[in-house]
């Protein structure tokens, strides 16, 4: 029984967490930019990467999956960013740095790489949430995307602790307090717009 809620929890996380981006790379290359945090997409993209490269490392091929096909998306937001006035050669950086960090820790050691990536997941949605209260306009923040995380983070928060991956375990937990942080900080802000187009 314990065998079977592990697969279909890593199925759920791997196709949630494949998804995630999905919808701000829509809504990023149709509607703009506006609002979206270019270090959150920097960091998604790391951390992406680096729970693939532990994923091949533990043999957790789904997680592997999953976030080799979030790294992908990233990059859409990240270039619809640049197409927007973001730096380009500055954005080339953060990600190559990130590239190299993670190939050059997963060669060293796959314990240090999972807890690389836990950090990364604890930091990665400040940004975003700083810049939701912050900005003028967070047009181009799609909602859809951080609920996705949410319920991904869920899945595999509940996967680590089957699959007894401490790392994975605490990893998403704290990934998924952050995240609802900021889809209510992201649902504040657009509370009164909905109710001005209302009235």
């Amino acid at each position: 029984m314990t065998d079977l809620a592990t697969t279909v929890l890593g199925l759920a996380g791997a196709v949630l967490g494949a998804a995630i981006a999905v919808p701000q790379a829509w809504r990023a290359v149709r509607t703009g930019t506006a609002g979206i945090s270019a270090a959150t997409f920097q960091l998604l993209f790391s951390l992406g990467l680096t729970w693939m490269l532990y994923g091949f490392a533990e043999d957790l091929h789904l997680l592997a999956l999953s976030d080799g096909i979030l790294a992908i998306a990233t990059l859409v937001v990240l270039g619809a960013m640049v197409r927007d006035g973001l730096d380009a050669w500055r954005c080339a950086r953060a990600v190559i740095a990130a590239t190299a960090l993670a190939f050059v820790v997963a060669a060293i050691d796959a314990v240090v790489l999972g807890w690389l990536a836990a950090v990364l997941s604890l930091v990665l949605r400040y940004p975003q949430i700083r810049l939701v209260r912050s900005a003028a306009s967070i047009e181009g923040v799609s909602l859809s995307t951080w609920n996705i995380a949410a319920a991904t983070n869920a899945c595999w928060c509940a996967y680590g602790v089957l699959h007894r991956d401490p790392r994975l375990a605490v990893a998403t937990l704290l990934n998924l307090v952050v995240t609802v942080v900021l889809v209510r900080s992201v649902v504040v802000r657009r509370r009164p717009v909905r109710a001005v187009m209302g009235g």
